[in-house]
């Protein structure tokens, strides 16, 4: 099934919410937080996928494959663990294969591979 998505580059939560709150409007049914400008702010991170209008996919992109995010890849998976910690996970979450490959142990490390089996029918 193809579903609608739009991509939003997250730099302020108000912001962000009310961005997917008008790719609703227009008929989007998937949004693509890129959360690569955040920082370590984590309690963003939670409040943005509680708060989403929409099903999401959740991406941090490091400056390695074109994004915006700097820290390591053990930051980064902390950062993105953060948003399986609140009431309501991400519908998606996007990895780049290469860092999958340096790291076969990522889901661990975001803490969720023990949700695949129980999130199969999400996306997850």
């Amino acid at each position: 099934m193809t579903k609608l998505a739009v991509s939003i580059l997250v730099r302020h939560l108000g912001q962000a919410l009310a961005d997917a709150a008008r790719a609703a409007e227009f008929g989007a049914e998937l949004v693509e937080y890129r959360i690569d400008q955040v920082g370590e702010d984590a309690d963003l991170v939670v409040a943005l996928v509680e708060g989403s209008p929409l099903p999401c996919i959740l991406t941090c992109r490091p400056v390695w494959e074109g994004g915006f995010y700097e820290g390591d890849d053990a930051q980064r998976f902390e950062l993105l663990g953060h948003a399986f910690k609140g009431v309501r996970a991400p519908a998606y979450l996007d990895l780049e294969l290469a860092a999958y490959q340096r790291h076969p142990d990522v889901l661990e490390r975001i803490g969720i591979a023990g949700q695949m089996g129980q999130a199969a029918g999400t996306g997850l």
